[in-house]
Formats: structure tokens, C-alpha cells, sequence
């Protein structure tokens, strides 16, 4: 019993804890290699130690089961699901995981849903200018590269199994042509500002290639001719037969109307007149051959005109006194939203074209002005960059600063000279004509008042004033003799 126990035990702790990660590689067209994916890890992500035993299984029908044992925590397992066999659909996958103690014990197990797809599986890819196309929008000026990739286990089968593969292109439910290359190109010039739509059908033939014939060649024949003279017996006549063969290799057709239809031209509108499975809709009305596979691709492309014709006012190169503000008037061409942005370098630049901004200006109809000022003379370069969803023009702009010496004016001074001369001069004249006028205004006053000086009365000014007035009113009203050659203002009073 407690051997029994400790066995127990010894079980139950190597149960606890484990994970299991399933995955596959699919999902997988029918007929195509799927691959499943084990692994058992610890609560702690780590790859546990000891012997492991990985047992698979799904539910198709007939069922497919694989066990597998050893020293490693990881297992792999491919399965086939041949198209006569299988059909279309979601199947399910179980692994369960044991692990030695005394005998394999489960410890986890992990069921997954995988699906196996009626088409090939993969994506239709865009390339413009040798770049992969962003959000599916191309520029009207340069050629489109439509390209189809496969998954992995698809692109295997394909290449394993299928004998011929021709992809058949639509643009908007026209036809366009086949290829075999798996690609087509196209210019979208006359479409720009539209949404175009690109379908692609894909047919993969599994027809055996045909052994190599050999067919006898056209009997030849030689004939030669020889004329004896005249005393010899009759000419001979030799005859040589040779026998040549030819090798002929029968190759696949790349003839698309061997694959599909024998009516199917270029410039057909197949949504009027359905001829092909899948596209533009056709999905019910004309079923696949079930001895091919199919892929049915599609996209959306969004057509835009570049960034063209960039205009700036006055031309690429402007010259300005140091001072002066540039201002450029610029307008362009192309399909808005428009984002753009300028930098200013010193001196002479080389536009490489992976120039950007760390801001952009978001306008929808392009005519910008950028109005600048440079602190200190020299020549700049003003780089214009425009770009939208499928272009980027860089413009450069050539600006040269010039600073003028400045002279001084000839007015500035004459001008001050002049006017401080002529104030000089009326200042001269007027001091002159001052002390000239004063001398010629001199009043000469005679005293004759002969009295004793003892004998004055003392007069204020405001006294002296008065009797002034009172001695001139009287004066005034004295008679005048008209014999009297002195006027009543120079008349003397008595001198008693």
C-alpha cells in the first residue's frame, strides 16, 4: 500500500501544471499538406525535463491518428486531405500529452479547428515604383505590378502537384488577358480620382503532361542522274533512300482558352455574359471544374494624380535686400489632401528626396504662400515639400540676402550747413540793425531848471508821475501864440 501511495503521489504531482500550445499552419486548400504544432510548457513558460508522449487525431472521415514518444517537449504532424477524399470544410484536431513516471501518464490534452478551403489561399500584392502599394493607393503616372502569393502549404501543393497554372485578370469585369506568371501590369492614367476594382482567377490544372511522341519524318528521296559518252553502254541511274526522326515534347497549353472557355476574348465584360466561376459574382452561375483548383483574388485600388507642376511666383531663384520679407506664391497640380511643410538650409543644396518635416500643414486645394525673414544676409536654399497619398515633390528655392552700404546724402549736409549760415547771418544784421536804430533814437535831455538844488522838493516816482500827467494836460491847454515858432510842448515855464 505504500508503494501504491507513493506512486500515487508521484503522479499526481507530475500532472499539476502544464500548458499545451496548438497550432497549424493552415488554413489550406484541399489536397494541400496542413501542419500541426504541439508543445508542453511549465506555469512558468519553461520547457519541462523527462520523456513525453504526444498522441494526435481528428475527427474527418476516414480519420487520421499519429503517437509519437521521447525526450523532447515539442511535436510536429502533417496530415494530407486529398481533394477526392475530403471535402471543404472546418475539421477539428486533438492532441493529448503524457508523460513517464512509471507509465505514460496523461498529463494535458488541446483540441484545435483548422479549416480546409475550397480556393487557394493567399493575397493579391501591389507594387509601384518598386515600393508595395499603402492602403491601396496608386498613382496615375507609373505603372501598377498586381502579383498573387500563396501560403505556404498551398504554394507547396502547387508546386508539387499542379502542371499548369494560369491566372486570369479583370479589371472592373473586363478582361484583360492571362498570364502564367502569376502577375499582371497595369497604368491606371485614364482613372485618376477613381476607385478601380481588380479580380484575378487563378486555375490549376493536375493533368498529366502528355509522354513524348516520335514521329517518323517525310521520306527522302536522291535521285542522281549520269550521261555516258556516246561509245559506252546505257546511263545508270542511283537511288538513295534516308530515314530521319523527329522528337516532338508536348508541353502545357498557356492557351487560356484551353484552360476555360473557347470563347473567352480580350475586352470581354464578363458580368453581362458570365463565363468564368467566381468573378464579378459568378459564383452560382457557372461551377468550377472539379478536376481543377481555383484561387479567387480581389482588390480595390484607389487611383490618385501625383504631385505635379509646382509653380513658384518669380521663379527659382530671388534676390533681397537684407531687411526685406520673402513672400512665395506657390501652386500645384495632383489629387488633395495635400500635405506640405518647407526647410530652410544654408547656401547651395542637392535635393536627394528622402527630405521630410517634422510638421505638416494639412490643405485641401493647393496654392500656398510662405512668407519668410532672414536675420542675416547670405544665400539660403528654401525647400518646398508637397506630398500626398502617392507622391512627394520636392521643390528647392534658391534666396540670396544682400546688404547695402549706405552713404551718406549730400542734402543731409547742405541742408543743416545752410540753414545755420543763413541764421548766423540774420542774427549778424539783426544786432546791427539793433545798435544802429538805437543810436540814431537817442533823446537828449536838457535841465534847465537853474534853481538851488536845496530848493527841490523830494517826489516819489508815483508823485513825480503824476505831476508829470497834470503838468502835460496843462501844457496842452495853454494858448499858443501863433507868432511863436516853438511848439506848446517846448515852451518853458516862468523862471522866478
Amino acid at each position: 500500500m505504500l508503494c501504491v501511495g507513493l506512486a500515487f503521489l508521484i503522479i499526481i504531482s507530475s500532472v499539476y501544471g502544464y500548458k499545451i500550445h496548438l497550432t497549424s499552419n493552415g488554413p489550406v486548400v484541399v489536397g494541400a499538406t496542413i501542419t500541426f504544432r504541439a508543445s508542453i510548457t511549465d506555469d512558468g513558460g519553461k520547457s519541462p525535463g523527462g520523456s513525453f508522449q504526444f498522441k494526435w487525431k481528428d475527427n474527418a472521415i476516414p480519420a487520421h491518428s499519429k503517437t509519437v514518444s521521447g525526450d523532447f517537449t515539442a511535436s510536429y504532424w502533417k496530415v494530407t486531405y486529398p481533394k477526392d477524399m475530403y471535402s471543404p470544410g472546418t475539421y477539428e484536431v486533438q492532441v493529448e500529452i503524457s508523460r513517464w513516471t512509471i507509465f505514460y501518464w496523461p498529463v494535458a490534452s488541446q483540441r484545435l479547428w483548422f479549416e480546409l478551403t475550397p480556393l487557394l489561399n493567399g493575397g493579391m500584392n501591389l507594387t509601384q515604383y518598386n515600393k508595395s502599394v499603402v492602403n491601396n493607393d496608386v498613382s496615375s503616372a507609373a505603372e501598377v505590378t498586381h502579383w498573387i502569393s500563396f501560403t505556404g502549404p498551398d504554394q507547396e501543393f502547387l508546386t508539387k502537384h499542379a502542371t499548369s497554372i494560369q491566372t486570369f485578370w479583370f479589371v472592373d469585369c473586363i478582361y484583360y488577358g492571362a498570364t502564367s506568371d502569376l502577375s499582371f501590369r497595369y497604368n491606371y492614367s485614364d482613372a485618376a480620382d477613381k476607385t478601380r476594382s481588380i479580380e484575378a482567377l487563378v486555375v490549376a490544372s493536375f493533368d498529366p503532361i502528355p509522354p513524348p511522341t516520335t514521329t517518323p519524318a517525310p521520306t527522302t528521296t536522291s535521285t542522281t542522274t549520269t550521261l555516258a559518252p556516246p561509245t559506252t553502254a546505257n546511263p545508270q541511274t542511283t537511288t538513295t533512300t534516308k530515314m530521319m526522326t523527329t522528337t516532338i515534347v508536348a508541353t502545357p497549353s498557356n492557351n487560356i482558352t484551353a484552360v476555360v472557355q473557347p470563347n473567352l476574348k480580350m475586352g470581354t465584360n464578363v458580368s453581362e455574359i458570365p463565363i468564368l466561376p467566381y468573378v464579378c459574382l459568378n459564383t452560382s452561375i457557372v461551377p468550377p471544374d472539379p478536376k481543377k483548383t481555383y484561387g479567387y483574388f480581389s482588390s480595390k485600388v484607389n487611383v490618385k494624380a501625383p504631385v505635379n507642376n509646382v509653380i513658384v511666383s518669380g521663379g527659382n531663384s530671388f534676390w533681397l535686400q537684407h531687411g526685406d520679407i520673402l513672400n512665395l506664391s506657390v501652386s500645384c497640380n495632383g489629387s488633395s489632401p495635400f500635405l506640405y511643410c518647407f526647410k530652410i538650409t544654408e547656401g547651395e543644396y542637392n535635393v536627394t528626396g528622402n527630405e521630410t518635416c517634422t510638421q505638416h500643414m494639412l490643405i485641401t486645394d493647393c496654392q500656398l504662400t510662405l512668407p519668410r525673414y532672414f536675420h542675416n544676409p547670405g544665400s539660403y536654399t528654401v525647400l518646398i515639400i508637397i506630398t500626398n497619398e502617392v507622391s512627394k515633390k520636392i521643390t528647392p528655392v534658391g534666396v540670396n540676402i544682400y546688404e547695402v552700404k549706405k552713404h551718406a546724402q549730400l542734402s543731409v549736409i547742405v541742408v543743416p550747413v545752410a540753414c545755420v549760415a543763413i541764421a548766423v547771418t540774420l542774427i549778424v544784421f539783426g544786432a546791427a540793425y539793433y545798435l544802429q536804430s538805437r543810436h540814431r533814437y537817442t533823446i537828449e535831455v536838457a535841465d534847465f531848471d537853474f534853481a538851488q538844488a536845496s530848493d527841490l522838493e523830494y517826489m516819489t516816482f508815483t508823485q513825480r508821475l503824476r505831476a508829470a500827467l497834470n503838468s502835460a494836460f496843462v501844457r496842452t491847454h495853454e494858448y499858443v501864440d501863433d507868432s511863436n515858432v516853438w511848439s506848446p510842448s517846448r515852451k518853458y515855464g516862468s523862471m522866478q
